[in-house]
């Protein structure tokens, strides 16, 4: 299928993690993998997820952050 159509297998890849390790996730994990784009669920009981203003630079803010820039947006 591949050669007829041109297609390439995509790579999917879970991560799941407690908030505790986004730091870590953010500074070693992410920049060693390669992405084309990403998709970001969070399931939290937060009465708000501010992950795109800029003075939000703690929690997933900062994970937000770290997939954009490793995805070139």
């Amino acid at each position: 299928m591949e050669s007829k159509y041109d297609l390439k297998p995509i790579l999917v890849d879970k991560r799941y993690f407690r908030l505790q390790r986004i730091s870590e996730m953010c500074e070693t994990t992410i920049p060693k993998l390669h992405m084309d784009f990403a998709i970001f669920v969070v399931h939290a009981h937060e009465s708000r997820l501010s992950i795109n203003e800029d003075d939000a630079g703690i929690g997933y803010a900062r994970f937000y952050r770290a997939l954009l820039e490793k995805t070139g947006e």
